[in-house]
Order: C-alpha cells, then sequence, then structure tokens
C-alpha cells in the first residue's frame, strides 16, 4: 500500500540521519552542528507521530546534512 511505501522511507531516512549523527559524535565534530541535526531528528520524531510524513522526511534531510556539516 501507498502507507508502506511512505513507512518505508521514512524509516530510510530516519536511519541515514541518524547514522550520520552517529559518525560526527565519533569523529567529534562541530557540536553545535551535532545539536543541530538532533534538533531536527527530534522534530522529525514529531512530525511523524502527527502523520506529517513529508515534513518528517524534510527534518529528516535537514538533520543529515547538518550531521554531514559536522565532520567538515
Amino acid at each position: 500500500t501507498l502507507q508502506a511505501m511512505i513507512d518505508t522511507l521514512a524509516y530510510a531516512d530516519r536511519i541515514l540521519a541518524e547514522d550520520a549523527l552517529a559518525n560526527a559524535v565519533a569523529a567529534t565534530g562541530d557540536p553545535h552542528k551535532i545539536a543541530q541535526a538532533q534538533r531536527e531528528l527530534a522534530k522529525a520524531a514529531d512530525e511523524l507521530t502527527s502523520g506529517s510524513f513529508d515534513h518528517a522526511i524534510e527534518h529528516y534531510s535537514k538533520a543529515w546534512k547538518k550531521a554531514e556539516r559536522a565532520t567538515h
């Protein structure tokens, strides 16, 4: 179903963002950018809870980008 596909995409985005964040933390990246990434992950979780999957995916994307920038 469509909902199953949306759930799969959201799950994959979450895993990518969390992995990038874990790598940034392990590399002792920029703490400010790490904190921003953590906030984006929290926002994504809130959006998922409220059923706003498109917004959740946007927040996962932002979290991933911020975590990636934390180590560069």
